[in-house]
């Protein structure tokens, strides 16, 4: 999913608004989606009324990154209202009658970024959902109008300000009931938005949150309270009263100061008002309280860092913000942060979020306001019941965790479009060849479109003479980026953990095409380092293993002696050392395989279509909780059950890759060993291609048996064509010396009815039943599976009785049937994510 926001700042500026927006979309960042943010580049809202550019704001990044959040930072318009730009724009908007209306009241009264404005379209079109923030900006209206344009989801968080003239107009009210969605901060906030006529329905309650983790240390905190006790001559016993927020009267700023100056007549103790946050021209400074009582000190702090800001939240006594418009009011829990009491008004939202844990004053009512600082400053008792009531209060009701989860329930409620799946494969249709995980992926793929999925491909492609990592982008069968790899990334003697252009060129495209979800399927060429990216934007991801590259460097668990490896563990007893090489450094290959383990780990689903490969990994250190035994499946649409053509020679079919773990050789020596007057009832067809020399041996060894009239290499055939063979097949043979998982070739041959003759290792055992639906032979076994073969030679009418045993095992296994369990585990794993 990809969330667009749109706010008139974003951290490090200093704000309500902004920092809840900043802590959403670092969250959710943190739970896979990619988030971006759309914001002018000002730091302090004060600093748009300045009159001169370096008075105006400090710049941060145009593009900025911020644990996750892609951050673009746009150019600011003007710099005053007294400059020609906004002269200009007025003068537009009073010649098309605009100036005095509502539209026209919020774009004098906002800061403009037309090079956002220009940018926002295509920013929009790409999104899944559009979140705004903070109502009385122009932004908001210009936001709006492009996600109804480009029919998107919205989201509103308006941070409404109740009974404020920027806030309370007509236009703003008719964009939020034209929201999906309205997040209110406060159950007030809700209620009036509500009895405005916002639909109730729309509207969703999430608080407020902070960072609770003190970062100041102890030993900072006492150097900083030395340093200020010595600077400012406070007095040991002093009473200490902080304010934070921007120093504007609506805020109640001089009412306090009032209400201090009064109360340090009536008191001998020495009274502090610490001010920290940015002033404006509402706040005259503190030279001009110059009648004020010897005994109160007033100290300006002006914009400070956030460990400055905990030092003096330690060093206070209690928190003060007697506000009139508050959508919140995130300052009080910044001081019960640190078990602080707090004094607010009785304006909006402020009773409800300080009720238990502080204490109410009348707004403007500079007596009440007094009663209610003497009240706290000098009863230790209640001071520290309503601190450690304001602690328990923030625990209970005020965490990230819980806004952010509520936020992304109300994203996937009001996002109606398809889930976003990207598959991961080495080799993918059209270029897969016979590759049965390629060919797994595709299918698998075309099931959950049809599901309802939005389907997108990382594939490679394998051709040498073209440049490496070289990006290709085809749309047919599905969005694919195809990036090309050469040899020596299928080499398991040399492995590049890195792969650094790789890595870049997949993050890049899970930024374009934001999926909810990853699959992979036999990614190994791409190197286990790909699995990283999904933990570090925390998308989920699937993998199924199609073999065993992660526990075995050779992939197939067959020692260096040509027998099965039994190993129940990390080491590899039974295989010489090798160096695997990235230029620097050599490791083991118990290191090697400790090293993908590592990488495997960071999934949150390990998808095995047998059980005995699943119990393999299982041994060597994945929990099973973590495992899911499911058939690849088998899409039986594509073969034609009728009966077979009649021969005079029983057609016995190899489908797969002709490599040496596949034992082609030893099936063609068990050929050689029949009576010359079998062969002459039999005829083998071989498709399939892979390694070269073995390739070459094989043929040779034909010959040299004298059996190349019975024997013929087809050599690679599309997957397409595989029904068409398998209707003229009365048995597939699969010799495999290897472990096999659960072989695509004999998923086809029982979908089409054809009997299966293949070796009793792996994963076969648990699809082939001996003599039911084919025959077991020992594994290396040539005489074995000659017998096997001099069966069905002598008793063909086995085959047919075979047939309907083939089929029933097939529907076992119905693709549909397997992907939609698979789905199952995908939505599970989004909700959880």
């Amino acid at each position: 999913m990809r969330v667009l926001h749109i706010i008139q700042r974003y951290p490090p500026a200093i704000g309500g608004s902004e920092k809840w927006c900043g802590d959403l979309c670092r969250y959710l960042a943190k739970k896979g989606i990619i988030t971006e943010v759309a914001t002018i580049n000002l730091d302090n809202m004060e600093a748009f009324f300045k009159w001169l550019p370096d008075e105006r704001y400090s710049l941060f990044g145009h593009h900025d990154y911020d644990q996750g959040v892609f951050i673009k930072r746009y150019k600011l318009w003007s710099f005053a209202y007294r400059t020609l730009g906004v002269k200009v724009a007025c003068f537009l908007l009073y010649v098309i009658g605009l100036e005095h209306t509502q539209i026209g009241d919020v774009f004098q009264h906002s800061p403009h970024s037309f090079e956002m404005y220009f940018k926002l379209a295509s920013e929009i079109k790409k999104a899944d959902i559009v979140h705004l923030h903070t109502l009385p900006f122009f932004h908001n209206l210009v936001g709006f109008k492009l996600a109804k344009i480009f029919k998107k989801k919205v989201v509103i968080t308006p941070h409404f300000h109740p009974g404020h003239e920027h806030y309370e107009k007509k236009l703003f009210y008719d964009m939020m009931k034209r929201c999906d969605a309205v997040i209110a901060v406060s159950a007030f906030e809700k209620s009036y938005l509500a009895a405005a006529g916002v639909p109730e329905g729309k509207i969703l309650i999430t608080a407020n949150s902070i960072d609770r983790e003190i970062h100041v240390t102890k030993e900072e905190f006492e150097s900083y309270k030395n340093k200020l006790i010595k600077v400012y001559n406070i007095s040991e016993n002093a009473k200490k009263i902080i304010f934070l927020g921007r120093k504007q009267k609506s805020k109640g700023i001089l009412q306090l100061i009032e209400a201090a100056c009064e109360l340090a007549k009536e008191v001998e103790e020495q009274v502090c008002l610490f001010l920290v946050g940015p002033s404006n021209q509402e706040f005259p400074g503190i030279d001009s309280f110059s009648d004020k009582p010897a005994n109160l000190k007033l100290i300006d702090f002006g914009v400070v860092s956030e460990n400055e800001k905990e030092c003096l939240l330690q060093i206070s006594d209690m928190l003060a913000l007697p506000s009139k418009f508050e959508a919140f009011g995130i300052v009080f829990l910044e001081a019960w942060k640190f078990c602080k009491p707090v004094i607010g008004s009785d304006q909006g939202p402020i009773p409800d979020v300080i009720k238990g844990a502080g204490l109410q004053a009348r707004y403007g009512d500079v007596g009440d306001l007094k009663e209610k600082l003497k009240q706290i400053l000098f009863d230790s008792k209640l001071a520290k019941e309503l601190g450690e009531a304001g602690r328990e209060k923030l625990d209970r009701e005020f965490s990230t965790e819980s806004i952010g989860r509520k936020v992304l329930s109300t994203y996937h409620q009001v996002r109606k479009s398809k889930k976003r799946l990207l598959l991961v494969a080495n080799q993918f249709p059209p270029h897969g060849g016979v590759s049965g995980s390629g060919i797994v992926a595709y299918q698998q793929g075309r099931i959950l479109e049809k599901m309802g999925f939005d389907v997108k491909v990382f594939a490679g492609s394998r051709i040498q003479k073209k440049e490496h990592y070289r990006v290709t982008r085809e749309k047919w069968p599905f969005d694919i980026l195809r990036i090309n790899l050469h040899d020596i990334d299928y080499d398991y003697n040399f492995v590049d953990y890195g792969k650094h252009r790789l890595k870049a060129e997949f993050k890049k495209f899970i930024c374009e095409c934001a999926p909810d979800i990853i699959h992979f399927h036999n990614a190994y060429a791409f190197g286990p380092g790909i699995f990283e990216v999904c933990r570090d934007m925390h998308i989920p991801s699937v993998v199924t293993l199609h073999d065993y590259n992660f526990i075995c460097y050779k992939n197939i668990l067959v020692t260096d002696q040509q027998v099965i490896c039994e190993k129940k563990d990390l080491e590899c007893r039974y295989c010489y050392e090798r160096p695997f090489n990235r230029d620097d450094y050599v490791i083991t290959l118990a290191e090697r395989n400790r090293f993908y383990m590592q990488y495997l780990h960071l999934s949150q689903l390990l998808i095995s279509p047998s059980r005995y490969l699943i119990e393999r990994f299982i041994a060597c250190g994945i929990p099973p909780e973590k495992c899911a035994v499911i058939n690849n499946g088998i899409d039986l649409s594509r073969f034609n059950h009728a009966k077979k053509p009649i021969s005079r020679k029983v057609r016995f079919t190899y489908i797969g890759q002709v490599i040496d773990h596949k034992g082609v050789d030893k099936l063609l020596h068990s050929v050689s060993l029949l009576e010359p007057e079998k062969r002459r009832k039999i005829f083998l067809l071989i498709i399939g291609f892979g390694d070269k020399l073995y390739d070459e041996l094989c043929r040779r060894l034909t010959r040299e048996k004298g059996i190349s009239d019975i024997v013929k290499f087809a050599g690679e055939i599309a997957n397409r064509h595989i029904p068409r063979i398998l209707s003229r097949t009365d048995a597939l043979i699969v010799p495999s010396l290897w472990p096999e998982n659960s072989p695509v070739t004999i998923m086809e041959a029982l979908a089409s009815g054809t009997p299966v003759l293949a070796s009793d290792i792996g994963g076969i055992p648990e699809l082939i039943q001996d003599g039911v639906n084919g025959y077991l032979h020992t594994y290396n076994d040539t005489e074995t599976l000659t017998a096997n073969i001099r069966k069905v030679i002598e008793q063909p009418q086995t085959l047919k009785k075979m047939k309907q045993a083939c089929l029933a095992k097939a529907q076992e296994y119905e693709l549909s049937k397997q992907v939609r369990e698979i789905a199952r585990h995908y939505h599970r794993l989004i909700e959880n994510a």
